[in-house]
């Protein structure tokens, strides 16, 4: 019977392939937040939201760039896969989704975004008419909407996790048909991720403590046993099926 590997399992296989590893992952990681940065600094210098339409401008202008994004992200999925699948890893793999259907990796990145729009409408329309009144009662509903909010966003980010690593593995599949994969995956598997999120909370900590300065090892650590989770994911479902064939 195929089970899949622990928590620490995966983490001390994300510690073992990153070995000799970490100057290309933490690169990575530097590029990817100057480009988000340089971005973001582009946008607020060439739009200055002052009025209703210049602030729907710059929104729109932050939903483009956020999807844009989604290819890094592609790349950044590309090159933690080679990294726990012990092939050769380097930080121009952040690019590769440029060159591997980006047009996906865009798909992917839009339904999670609109999926996150859709979740957090009711608290954003909410908190707007509420911002003129200061009830017990609304204070309530605006808390009981955010908190839901929150509850279905992290169920829906767990179910659609693994469409960025699908994509690297089966480029020919639709966006739809890999978002619907990474669901069937999944299920069963959400408070499994999900317990590894939280793992981590202690190493967060550390890092607000120090200033944020081991996050560039520690990031490079969740990714990888992130993506060492999907690895697993993967290897369980295939003899699953090999079994049942």
């Amino acid at each position: 019977m195929n089970s899949y590997k622990s928590s620490s399992q995966l983490k001390a296989i994300a510690k073992e392939k990153l070995l000799g590893q970490y100057s290309t992952t933490i690169g990575a990681f530097l590029l990817y937040g100057a480009i988000t940065l340089v971005l973001d600094m582009v946008v607020s210098f060439m739009v200055n939201p002052t009025d209703i339409y210049t602030l729907v401008i710059y929104e729109v202008a932050v939903f483009i760039i956020e999807l844009l994004l989604g290819i890094i992200i592609s790349g950044r999925a590309y090159m933690y896969m080679n990294v726990v699948y012990s092939q050769p890893a380097n930080i121009t793999d952040l690019f590769y989704g440029f060159q591997s259907h980006p047009n996906k990796a865009i798909g992917i990145q839009l339904f999670y975004s609109v999926a996150a729009l859709l979740v957090n409408l009711p608290f954003t329309i909410y908190i707007n008419f509420f911002a003129y009144s200061q009830s017990t009662t609304g204070t309530f509903v605006c808390f009981l909407i955010g908190a839901i909010g929150i509850l279905i966003n992290i169920y829906v980010s767990l179910a659609i996790s693994q469409a960025f690593y699908l994509l690297q593995d089966f480029p020919d599949r639709s966006v739809k048909n890999l978002i619907l994969t990474s669901c069937k995956l999944m299920k069963g598997n959400k408070f499994r991720l999900f317990y590894i999120y939280v793992s981590f909370i202690p190493l967060m900590l550390l890092c607000i403590i120090t200033f944020f300065v081991p996050f560039l090892w520690v990031n490079s650590y969740m990714e990888a046993t992130f993506a060492a989770f999907y690895q697993d994911l993967i290897a369980v479902s295939s003899s699953k099926n090999t079994a049942a064939n």
